[in-house]
């Protein structure tokens, strides 16, 4: 991956952006990252380093800190974000944020720590996923994703977290089956401290068979089956021709009306409420599917078939039973 230093560009700041990175203690923070985002380029956050949203963006909106803590960049784009990131911490500004202060003072990166188990077995093993895209037109560019192995207890560790909220759950599947990501939820991250969280262990198993419609093609391979059972959420406003749209225009539709203050509310409702729940399942090759630790809720059923089509089904009631009646093993 290519990133320039500071120091090719410097010269063009007047026309550009520049600005200085100051550690958590106020001195300069040498080697820092910096990341331009806009509606074309994004970033990727993973393991406390920026990468290029796109494998083909090659880093160029990418830029090292100098001795001084300086970076600059050529352009100055109408609407931008800035993403930056160390070793020390991490800090995210919009363009209007940036014009205030063209100094950035770092924030502590988070963390993360907690157990994940299926049903009441610990998750030895499994893949922890904590991820987050966030909800602004640029947001969508801006992407955090990290994973951490449990160990054979169940315990994982995840460093240098850079959210306030973000989606954890693991990495499931069942038998030699495809693997979802699943038993997902909100959690809350105060930069400088760690969060605890509990992945498991309650709720109960769903299991159950697929029965398609004739008007749906049945795939040959069932492992490209999907099913998703996510939290009941409040209904977005939708214009009357919303289903007369193609797809791109329904999502056009949704990313503008998110940016709007409606929408941004409406984000958070769902987004950052730890009682939303997200489970994932694929079909064995019988069209049964079994999903560990649902909680009692109302959740909507959605079915994707190959190629990504998805068919939402039916509201449905995950109703509250003793624990130590209704453990099983589907994983």
């Amino acid at each position: 991956m290519c990133i320039r230093d500071s120091r090719e560009a410097i010269h063009n700041a007047k026309f550009g952006i520049s600005g200085r990175i100051l550690d958590l203690d106020g001195t300069p923070a040498h080697g820092a990252q910096v990341a331009l985002c806009t509606v074309e380029r994004g970033i990727s956050v993973t393991g406390g380093r920026l990468e290029p949203y796109r494998p083909d963006d090659q880093g160029t909106n990418i830029r090292k800190t100098d001795v001084y803590g300086g970076f600059a960049f050529e352009q100055r784009p109408e609407d931008f974000e800035l993403v930056v990131a160390c070793d020390c911490g991490f800090a995210r500004l919009t363009d209007e944020q940036f014009a205030a202060s063209p100094a950035i003072r770092l924030q502590p990166w988070g963390r993360v720590e907690g157990t994940v188990h299926i049903g009441r077995n610990p998750g030895a093993n499994r893949l922890v996923q904590l991820q987050d895209f966030l909800g602004t037109e640029i947001g969508n560019l801006i992407r955090y994703r990290d994973w951490s192995e449990a160990d054979t207890d169940g315990r994982f560790v995840l460093e240098k977290v850079p959210l306030r909220w973000a989606e954890i759950g693991y990495v499931g599947g069942t038998r030699s089956r495809s693997s979802l990501w699943t038993n997902g939820r909100s959690i809350h991250i105060v930069p400088g401290e760690t969060a605890h969280v509990a992945i498991g262990a309650t709720g109960r198993p769903v299991v159950g068979t697929l029965v398609i419609p004739p008007e749906y093609e049945m795939p040959t391979d069932l492992s490209q089956v999907g099913l998703v059972f996510r939290t009941v959420s409040p209904e977005m406003p939708l214009p009357e021709d919303y289903a007369r749209v193609t797809q791109d225009q329904q999502y056009q539709w949704r990313q503008q009306w998110l940016s709007t203050p409606e929408g941004q509310d409406y984000f958070v409702s769902v987004h950052h409420n730890p009682n939303h729940r997200y489970f994932a399942a694929v079909l064995e090759t019988d069209n049964t599917f079994c999903i560990e630790d649902m909680i009692p809720g109302r959740y909507e059923l959605t079915v994707f078939l190959q190629l990504w089509k998805s068919k939402a089904l039916r509201d449905i009631s995950v109703i509250n039973s003793s624990p130590d009646s209704c453990w099983s093993d589907c994983s």
